[in-house]
């Protein structure tokens, strides 16, 4: 039995827009100290949050969706994940394995900065750890962001089991505790100086994306008469309120911010996906809009603008072109060798795979 599901349409857009702010945060300030993004300059975590809160709606939809009518298939579930996420990964697996031959082979410099990888760990999706225990990133792109991804597979494995074998009434009560144990976790991360990026130190993101999810599947008539109900008003400054803090979060500071900050972004990003989940609404954007469609090529766009960044970036250093005034052409080039790489990626190596996805509904 296939089951029907929803379109949940501004999610492509909203997506590709947590993107750009994770690629805006990757530009090289340190050879354009005054570019007009330094706003976003080491704040890609934040749409590597949103991005968090979108998978644990998403997830959870499907997961609940399935459970409220028929039993789920964790062996269907477990393939789906593996279709879309495996078969890009362990490409650029081996093309960090190939890159330093590479830049070699064209005569480029390349940092040592963090510590060498073991491609063993990487491929057990154990990167995250490895940046933890090792205090740093690793050195060869694009590993550096593989953490999330990490954090993602670890996710997909532990949700879909427990809401495999628990009943949906008691899922509220995980919600909750899901929400309380990375306060603690992460408060006891940060003062023994580790990097907060395990599964247990990110799961209220996840958990803050569960939350729609859960009362848009049990509840869905009463939660569309709730949110109709609230002022467009209302929710256009929930929206701007979201905005403003991930442009300027940075600008305001604290006393125990990084606990804090957790709390008011997920609670923020949880109300974004409310406000969206109408199929009409004011705030709607349309499957055919441009962000939309840039979207769908989000999980390589995220894979893929590390590698085109490191490598633009040693081209303006070898060829002595770094100034300010170039910033932002660097922005424009380097987006859009991003979007055709992704484009590329998408349509000739991720999508044979997904169309596999059919055969596991």
């Amino acid at each position: 039995m296939i089951l029907a599901k929803d379109k949940f349409h501004s999610f492509d857009a909203l997506r590709f827009f947590s993107f750009l702010i994770v690629f805006t945060s990757h530009q090289p300030f340190d050879l354009f100290p005054k570019s007009c993004f330094t706003v976003l300059k080491d704040r890609g975590y934040l749409g590597v949050y949103f991005f968090f809160t979108l998978s644990g709606f998403l997830i959870t939809y499907i997961l609940l969706n399935e459970k409220k009518h028929q039993k789920i298939n964790l062996k269907n579930f477990f393939t789906r994940r593996i279709l879309r996420i495996w078969p890009l990964f362990y490409l650029m697996v081996l093309f960090a394995y190939l890159s330093p031959y590479i830049i070699t082979f064209l005569g480029m410099t390349y940092s040592n900065e963090g510590y060498q990888p073991n491609y063993f760990l990487t491929c057990l999706f154990l990167e995250n750890y490895h940046s933890i225990f090792a205090n740093q990133l690793p050195n060869v792109m694009p590993l550096p962001v593989f953490w999330s991804l990490c954090v993602e597979e670890h996710f997909y494995i532990i949700w879909g089991l427990l809401l495999y074998f628990i009943d949906i009434k008691k899922l509220p009560a995980l919600i909750v505790l899901f929400l309380i144990i990375p306060i603690v976790s992460r408060y006891f991360f940060i003062t023994n100086g580790w990097f907060t990026l395990d599964l247990s130190t990110n799961i209220d993101f996840f958990m803050y994306g569960a939350i729609p999810a859960y009362l848009y599947v049990n509840y869905k008539a009463l939660l569309m008469t709730v949110i109709a109900k609230v002022s467009n008003y209302l929710k256009a400054f929930i929206l701007l309120l979201t905005c403003t803090i991930l442009l300027f979060y940075g600008s305001i500071h604290f006393e125990n911010d990084m606990l804090l900050e957790s709390v008011v972004l997920g609670i923020l990003f949880s109300l974004t996906l409310f406000i969206f989940l109408p199929s009409k609404n004011v705030f709607k954007i349309a499957d055919e809009n441009i962000f939309s469609k840039l979207g769908l090529f989000t999980y390589s766009l995220y894979l893929i603008h590390i590698i085109i960044i490191s490598f633009l970036k040693k081209i303006t250093v070898k060829w002595h072109l770094p100034s300010d005034e170039n910033g932002l052409l660097f922005f424009a080039c380097s987006l859009i060798l991003t979007i055709f790489a992704s484009y590329i990626s998408y349509h000739y190596i991720e999508k044979p795979f997904l169309r596999l996805k059919k055969l596991f509904q």
